[in-house]
């Protein structure tokens, strides 16, 4: 059973809307990282005791970043998803229909997709996907590697989002050079496929599948210190 109740799409690093006033990157950064938490449910679990505490902490920076109200009243129809699920039991002790209501439940990625449309307005579509893209290679790789779980699925995906982003020479040019090589590294992943159209997934090493895990970490270290840009 696949845990991650959340869809991922290519960023748009072109895309332009006016902006109005300034923006935070780092803001929509942290939005990333905890969108991409959100999306698995063992984040829910871990956090079942203080939930609607953990939650505020997203709600405030949604707020903080003017989304929409639609944005707004679909986070709070996030969060009362969650509170229906047993989340403190273990999903074995579920009944099927606990299960089916879990893996059917698009609000999530409904959620998604709302906030990247209120980034896209801002110009900061891009950052808000390298704060998921970066905890997902520091959290979520590392766990599916160590509980000896596929992570083919996901590392590839991080690796083609950042292949669209190198591809965007202006943005790319933009970035702190360590936050560039760490894209490079995991972008050159979809090089080894012969480019993103290929069906041909080469088996990933041990040190790939680290350097990836590196790189994460890089972007998050440079994001904690306001320094992903030049």
């Amino acid at each position: 059973m696949d845990e991650s109740n959340s869809t991922q799409t290519p960023p748009e690093p072109n895309s332009s809307s006016p902006t109005t006033a300034p923006v935070d990157i780092y803001d929509w950064y942290q939005i990333g990282e905890c969108m991409d938490c959100i999306g698995y449910l063992r984040f829910n679990q871990a956090i079942a005791d203080t939930l609607e505490n953990t939650y505020d902490v997203l709600n405030q920076l949604l707020v903080k970043v003017r989304c929409s109200d639609q944005t707004l009243d679909e986070f709070k129809q996030v969060v009362g998803f969650f509170k229906s699920l047993p989340l403190k039991k273990e999903l074995r002790k579920w009944t099927e229909q606990e299960k089916k209501k879990w893996q059917t439940g698009t609000i999530v990625s409904d959620l998604y997709f709302s906030v990247l449309a209120d980034a896209k307005k801002q110009s900061a579509n891009v950052f808000l996907r390298l704060g998921a893209d970066a905890l997902e290679l520091v959290w979520t790789i590392p766990w599916y590697r160590d509980n000896n779980r596929d992570l083919k699925s996901s590392l590839f995906k991080v690796a083609n989002e950042f292949f669209w982003i190198r591809r965007d020479s202006v943005f790319f040019s933009s970035l702190n050079p360590d936050a560039a090589d760490a894209i490079d590294v995991v972008a050159k992943l979809m090089d080894k496929l012969g480019g993103i159209n290929s069906s041909i997934v080469p088996e990933l090493t041990n040190g790939d599948v680290m350097d990836c895990i590196k790189s994460g970490r890089t972007i998050r270290s440079l994001a904690q210190q306001r320094n992903l840009l030049r």
